[in-house]
């Protein structure tokens, strides 16, 4: 049985001992372009679901209100809604400002989101301005002057506003959670 030992040719030279990759840049970097918009396609879910629940809830509580004065024999009158959906407003600007982050993720609504989050914001902060006077000392004859009805015209407008971002994040919802095709039976 003979046995040769051959040498080996790079004896006495240093190996480049970083693998060459076979893959080209451009699928490199199409593959990291991939990951990034699976993540953003994520954190828009996530915030579209977030902005939501939080634009939802001016329009929720309140009805926790109505059915606890139901409940406890002390009830509501239906006029209140409309002021107590104003007063939890400021769960409508946090959702706002969530829904325009993830629509600007998702590449959808992003200026109807972020102009009408925007008014939420704003109207009733001009009400409080122009009307700031008034409701120190209120009374009846306040409610004659021209700048009631522009506070009552900046309100309604604010609610108005608070319902077409709920419309927007239904619709943003419909987007980033499309209906997966149902696959077909095997026979």
């Amino acid at each position: 049985m003979n046995v040769t030992v051959k040498r080996c040719p790079h004896a006495g030279k240093h190996v480049n001992q970083t693998p060459e990759s076979d893959i080209p840049e451009e699928v490199k970097q199409a593959a990291i372009e991939a990951k990034k918009t699976e993540r953003s396609r994520r954190n828009g879910r996530a915030l579209a679901v977030w902005g939501t629940i939080l634009i939802g809830l001016p329009f929720v509580l309140p009805l926790v209100f109505f059915v606890n004065g139901a409940l406890t024999n002390y009830p509501l009158p239906f006029v209140m809604y409309p002021y107590l959906v104003l007063v939890f407003y400021l769960f409508a600007d946090v959702g706002g400002l969530i829904l325009y982050i993830g629509s600007r993720n998702a590449s959808y609504l992003r200026k109807p989101i972020g102009w009408t989050a925007l008014a939420t914001a704003l109207l009733p902060m001009v009400a409080a301005v122009l009307f700031q006077d008034y409701l120190l000392r209120f009374d009846g004859t306040n409610l004659n002057r021209p700048v009631s009805f522009v506070v009552l015209i900046a309100l309604l407008l604010t609610l108005l506003c608070m319902l077409a971002l709920c419309v927007f994040a239904v619709l943003l919802l419909i987007r980033v959670f499309p209906k997966q095709p149902k696959p077909e039976p095997e026979a």
